[in-house]
């Protein structure tokens, strides 16, 4: 009798329930797959009335292609008044949480007692689990009155190997007991299968060697994440080194990781990473170049085993002095023919002290003078000489770095030149002299002439000058002494004569 509630209730969970709701037309399954009209379903109360009478109930509805197949132990149906029974659970498309009322007309005139069918439906969706709950339960009038009530439960959990797939380690080392404590960078606290975890943290790892560790949580389920730990080298067999070589150091910073023991780790797996400013470098070594002298720089730096972080290091470098700069000089010049002077001001830069150079010809002589010095006094210099003046600040620091230097020149005043030498007196004939000299070894001054002086008594009988100290003198009386006076004469001053003494026959 009371069949056609059953399957009435099992057709209603493929029916759209908007189209009860609104009376519109069903929308296309997004599958493709076309509606399906619902049969008449046969009544207890059809067998009583006559064909012409007959009660006609169609359900307009959207409902997939699905084949219901019973589940498996459920009970057989039994026309039975108030019977409860238990619908199978199957997959559908996804449900629309609705609670909907509705009324079917029922023309038939015959009274019914209310009857009530209860029908769970289970609907699997991608995200979540909705268990749909209907009631059917018919008015003495006739009338069906159907309740559906739509519950969302707990999503679906992923697996563990799915949530911890790029999980990351960064290696602790304990200098003490030369093991690492491995820490696995999760946001809740794991459990380890295989190993003990401790707030996320494996303890106990062996330098060079492997641990499986098996990764599980109660927000994801089987399989667990099984992550192989590729313990790197010891700390203490690295060591950050500064490789700056100490003449350019004002403005050159080298860093270099240098192994200083062995290992057993494979070092292609070893990398290294420096950020130095919003610099970055992935090199073992690194030389930064063009630095401000006296500038600190900080470098910080990570080793890294299979892209595991093991160790890091961090340094503040302080580039050295940089060179001096340059003097200034205000004026240098001639004093004296012995004597000069120079006056400058100093560099901007830190200095220690000062190196003045004087060059005359290819000789050169050098001083260091204080550094609060702003003048000097040249003594002791060559007459009518060019000097070459060189003055420069220099600091002491890893090396001496010497500062650009200032160039003047001038030329001492002139000077009585030196004595002819090497002067001969010879007779070429009974009343005739040859007299000959060599230079002087210091002329002094800008010009070059020789004279010669000969005396008779306290007469003065010739005066002769010439370029070259070589001079025949004739026409000399006979029997008579001369005194003969030979010396160089620069322009400016006569130099010393030579004299020598001499009779003619």
């Amino acid at each position: 009798m009371y069949l056609w509630l059953k399957l009435l209730a099992f057709g209603f969970a493929f029916l759209d329930t908007e189209v009860f709701v609104t009376g519109q037309s069903p929308t296309p399954s997004p599958t493709g797959v076309s509606s399906v009209q619902t049969p008449h379903l046969p009544t207890h109360a059809d067998s009583q009335t006559p064909s012409a009478g007959t009660d006609t109930q169609t359900f307009s509805g959207s409902a997939a292609n699905a084949k219901l197949n019973p589940t498996p132990g459920s009970n057989a149906i039994s026309d039975v008044p108030g019977e409860r029974s238990t619908a199978s659970t199957f997959p559908t498309d996804p449900v629309s949480p609705l609670t909907t009322t509705l009324s079917l007309a029922h023309h038939s005139s015959a009274a019914l007692p209310a009857r009530t069918s209860n029908t769970t439906i289970t609907a699997n969706t991608s995200d979540a689990y909705l268990n749909a709950s209907e009631t059917t339960t018919l008015s003495p009038s006739g009338s069906a009155v159907i309740s559906t009530t739509t519950i969302a439960t707990t999503p679906s959990k992923p697996t563990c190997d799915e949530k911890y797939a790029n999980i990351t380690v960064d290696y602790l080392y304990n200098k003490e007991t030369k093991l690492f404590t491995a820490k696995l960078n999760v946001n809740e606290n794991v459990e380890c299968g295989n190993n003990t975890c401790t707030n996320n943290e494996v303890h106990n790892l062996t330098e060079c060697k492997n641990a499986s560790v098996s990764i599980s949580h109660n927000s994801c389920t089987a399989p667990d994440k099984t992550l192989i730990l590729d313990v790197p080298p010891g700390v203490e067999k690295f060591q950050l080194h500064d490789c700056t070589q100490v003449e350019k150091a004002d403005t050159t910073i080298c860093l270099k990781w240098k192994n200083i023991e062995t290992f057993t780790c494979d070092t292609q797996n070893i990398t290294y990473r420096f950020q130095c400013g919003n610099m970055i470098f992935d090199n073992k070594e690194i030389k930064l170049e063009n630095l401000e002298p006296e500038h600190e720089y900080k470098c910080d730096s990570e080793i890294l085993y299979n892209n595991h972080k093991f160790t890091n290091a961090s340094k503040i470098i302080k580039t050295d002095f940089g060179s001096p700069g340059e003097p200034q000089i205000i004026f240098c010049r001639s004093e004296a023919a012995h004597q000069g002077v120079i006056t400058w001001n100093p560099p901007q830069r830190s200095f220690h002290n000062f190196t003045l150079c004087y060059i005359k010809e290819t000789e050169k002589d050098c001083l260091n003078l204080d550094k609060n010095l702003i003048k000097y006094d040249l003594q002791n210099l060559k007459p009518y000489t060019k000097y070459v003046l060189s003055l420069h600040a220099y600091i002491i620091a890893k090396v001496q770095r010497n500062g650009s230097a200032a160039m003047c020149h001038f030329t001492t005043k002139s000077a009585p030149p030196s004595q002819v030498w090497n002067m001969t007196v010879s007779m070429t004939s009974d009343n005739s002299m040859h007299v000959k000299c060599r230079p002087p070894r210091d002329r002094n001054g800008p010009h070059e002439r020789y004279h010669l002086e000969v005396e008779a008594g306290n007469t003065l009988v010739r005066n002769e000058s010439h370029k070259n100290c070589d001079f025949r003198v004739k026409d000399l009386q006979y029997s008579t002494d001369y005194t003969f006076k030979a010396y160089f004469h620069n322009g400016d001053y006569p130099g010393e004569p030579f004299i020598l003494h001499h009779s003619t026959s």
